[in-house]
């Protein structure tokens, strides 16, 4: 009776892509799930914005998934998400220089506009 073999490696065709980011902020696959792990809680860290907005329970949050979704072609984006209570919206940018840059605004929108908008009651 034979021993039971290791599982394949993560590919395309199982819909399993992981990057994580060098120096430059640039994304690099790794076929190591263990690899992307470590990366996200150590120096994935450095790649992270969040600022919250207390009197609207209102975070914006900017920072690298690493594991796009199967149906995402290409290469992963920087997600920018504002969430407000349960309304969550998410914003893509294609590089960290980006990503700051929309974090910077979103915030910067949120700042002017909630003032005038009427929050949803939380159930």
């Amino acid at each position: 009776m034979s021993e039971p073999s290791a599982p394949p490696p993560p590919s395309d065709s199982d819909g399993y892509r992981y990057y994580v980011l060098d120096e430059a902020g640039r994304p690099v696959r790794v076929e190591d799930l263990t690899v992307h792990i470590k990366w996200v809680s150590g120096p994935g860290k450095a790649f992270r914005l969040e600022d919250k907005i207390p009197e609207h329970n209102v975070t914006v949050c900017t920072y690298f998934p690493g594991n796009p979704s199967p149906m995402q072609p290409g290469p992963p984006q920087f997600w920018t998400c504002i969430q407000q209570g349960t309304d969550l919206r998410i914003f893509c940018s294609p590089t960290w220089e980006e990503a700051q840059d929309k974090h910077r605004r979103v915030l910067e929108k949120a700042r002017r506009v909630l003032p005038y908008r009427k929050m949803r009651p939380e159930p």
